[in-house]
């Protein structure tokens, strides 16, 4: 799924696809590593979020851990997740 697209964006589509049916998986593929992005597709029931520089075998073993059910993270999506994290608000127990 292209998260850059006109009309209806990867989001909504990928939030529309998952609604539509729930079994299928979805893999974000864009060029944006952005931390609200990578948050944002996740939380619409994206699988996997790849960046478009990844190599066709990279690529080829997040189509194959979608289908096993597995989540897939570019490195740079997973730091953004990360720093979004980090940088939200904490509460102590």
């Amino acid at each position: 799924m292209d998260l850059m697209m006109p009309v209806m964006n990867g989001v909504e589509a990928t939030r529309a696809i998952r609604s539509a049916s729930p079994h299928t998986q979805v893999i974000a593929l864009t060029s944006f590593p952005e931390e609200q992005l990578v948050k944002d597709a996740l939380e619409a029931g994206a699988i996997s979020y790849m960046l478009k520089n990844a190599q066709a075998s990279e690529l080829a073993e997040a189509i194959r851990a979608a289908r096993a059910g597995r989540p897939t993270l570019a490195p740079e999506a997973a730091t953004a997740l990360v720093q979004q994290m980090a940088a939200g608000p904490c509460t102590a127990t």
